[in-house]
């Protein structure tokens, strides 16, 4: 349809006349005034076609009015036979798409079951590592404060002995300056041999 001049007669427009049409023919896709419309109707070529009222027409949604019913290939008006074949083939387009459609939607929930499943996979993983690394520290830490309180046992032992070792060494200072001032010099003497074994015991207790 020329919608865009569907309020003129065509046959008047090819000669320069602007005239109104009262009604379209579907089959010429022209608009005729009455004048040009009383030769159409007795015309042998086109007096059985069925022709539209302008207002019938201008009433038709715009897509409507768009469409033609003349083959652009052929020049010649579409028959049922070209109309049904063409909505067949639209239909069977519409099915291969929609069976394209139904046969992805399988592998499209296939492909989300193995996404979660990865993400499944890897939570495990992860929380595997995390376990592992966890009982990794604590052993490592468990074996760290044994050494540490292994080896500060063994310095306040040392540290205990050193004292107690000081404290018998100042004791017998002690008594060697008394001796000296009170004692002869034989008990001197003999007191000056027995501290000095005690020395020497002590010294050897110590590196055993």
């Amino acid at each position: 349809m020329a919608s865009g001049r569907l309020h003129l007669c065509d046959i008047c427009l090819n000669q320069d006349i602007t005239e109104d049409a009262i009604v379209w023919c579907p089959e010429c896709e022209e608009n005729f005034c009455a004048k040009c419309n009383t030769y159409h109707e007795i015309a042998k070529a086109s007096r059985k076609h069925e022709l539209v009222s302008i207002e019938n027409v201008l009433g038709l949604p715009r897509f409507v009015q768009q469409i033609k019913i003349n083959c652009t290939d052929h020049d010649e008006r579409f028959s049922t036979f070209v109309v049904s074949t063409r909505l067949r083939g639209l239909l069977l387009a519409y099915k291969n798409i929609n069976n394209f459609v139904e046969d992805r939607k399988p592998n499209l929930q296939e492909l989300r079951k193995q996404k979660r499943q990865c993400e499944g996979e890897i939570r495990s993983a992860r929380e595997a590592i995390d376990a592992y690394f966890d009982e990794l520290e604590a052993d490592l830490n468990n074996e760290m404060q044994q050494a540490f309180f292994k080896e500060e046992m063994e310095i306040e032992e040392a540290l205990e002995d050193l004292k107690s070792h000081k404290s018998q060494v100042k004791e017998m200072q002690e008594n060697l300056n008394i001796v000296r001032v009170i004692a002869p010099d034989f008990q001197s003497f003999m007191a000056m041999r027995i501290l000095s074994q005690r020395a020497h015991t002590e010294h050897i207790c110590q590196h055993d």
